[in-house]
């Protein structure tokens, strides 16, 4: 029986070769210029509820921080960083999580995330040789688990039942979630995610505007009087830039595109920060510091309506940095995207500005 259905997605980009489309790949764009010039791209329905998945990482992690720091002071920015990050499972990573453990008390027993094999496919190989059993510590959300973990540990809270909205962290998330972006968190569908834990339905051009603000050091200037009790939070708003900056390995791991961007290996941090965090099934967001152009610099909002294809993501995602004029033609970092360099194929990317018609990318 067939059923009629609306979705949101729009064409991201085609590929054709010798003049026939071989390719179209479907998703959702958003781009936010900041209060002054609000969206400056959109693709697809960007209004729309869209399961926000690891992109709010940063945020939860941010409830768990004040706690984290107090009771756990042996705790360095490597630690944190793999807290917010999707990582890939690879010895570095397990490295990390087992001194988490180890500085915490909290054991592989008590994590709640799915046990599973390494998503870097090495490292999964290396551990099919060795027999080496699913565990949750390969989950890639497992840093995530941990530091909630650590967080109720200390606050003494019952471990057992984390993965609900129930305590005190969950309700700081809401907080936050409805101070940055001036809407309360129940006009937000709620779902549990892969991992176990909640997570929210955030319209993409909402996702944008949070990763605007991250871009920022304080986002306090964008937003009204933060309540009292976000105050402690927001004072860490700027340690969130440094972990994943100084940490892009342990962001993703080998070949990640979130990795890649954090280390400056596709927009050099001498033409801007970049800050990025992969989701599951297709998503990517990004923020890029204030510059010239786009002086209160950009969010930006990446969803693959086809999932996870990560060639398909770092096709849109550099396509979008050279029609935005962020890297100059000539700067050797903006080669072609990765299709367009097996010719004959073309690649067509349907951005489109918004706001005035007259509007062009590279006059903000």
């Amino acid at each position: 029986m067939h059923h009629e259905y609306e979705h949101p997605w729009a064409p991201l980009f085609s590929i054709a070769r010798e003049n026939i489309t071989e390719i179209t790949v479907d998703g959702l764009l958003a781009v936010w210029a900041g209060p002054t010039h609000g969206p400056l791209l959109t693709l697809g329905d960007c209004l729309a509820p869209l399961w926000s998945r690891s992109l709010v990482k940063p945020l939860q992690l941010l409830t768990v921080v004040p706690t984290l720091k107090q009771a756990y002071p042996q705790l360095q920015s490597h630690h944190y960083a793999i807290m917010l990050s999707s990582h890939m499972g690879e010895p570095a990573h397990q490295d990390t999580l087992k001194e988490i453990m180890a500085i915490t008390g909290v054991s592989v027993n008590q994590l709640q995330c799915p046990a599973c094999q390494p998503t870097h496919l090495e490292t999964a190989l290396e551990a099919k040789v060795s027999r080496t059993p699913p565990s949750p510590l390969f989950y890639p959300c497992s840093g995530k688990h941990l530091a909630l973990l650590a967080a109720l540990k200390a606050s003494r809270y019952p471990l057992d039942s984390y993965l609900g909205t129930h305590h005190p962290y969950f309700e700081l998330y809401n907080a936050l979630v409805e101070y940055l972006l001036g809407k309360p968190a129940h006009a937000f569908r709620h779902t549990t995610d892969g991992c176990g834990m909640p997570t929210l339905a955030i319209p993409p051009l909402d996702m944008a505007k949070i990763f605007f603000l991250l871009g920022h050091a304080d986002p306090t200037p964008f937003l009204k009087k933060p309540p009292q009790h976000l105050v402690p939070l927001l004072a860490h708003w700027e340690e969130l830039q440094h972990w994943m900056r100084a940490y892009p390995f342990m962001m993703g791991g080998t070949n990640r595109l979130d990795t890649r961007l954090n280390a400056g290996e596709i927009v050099p941090a001498t033409v801007r920060s970049t800050l990025a965090k992969e989701g599951a099934d297709g998503l990517l967001a990004v923020s890029l510091s204030p510059g010239t152009p786009y002086g209160e610099g950009l969010g930006i909002l990446i969803k693959l309506a086809c999932g996870y294809e990560p060639k398909h993501l770092e096709t849109v995602v550099t396509g979008l940095i050279r029609a935005l004029g962020i890297l100059p033609k000539d700067h050797p970092q903006a080669s072609p995207p990765p299709f367009a360099a097996n010719q004959p194929l073309a690649t067509t990317f349907y951005f489109e500005a918004m706001g005035s018609p007259n509007l062009s990318l590279t006059e903000l």
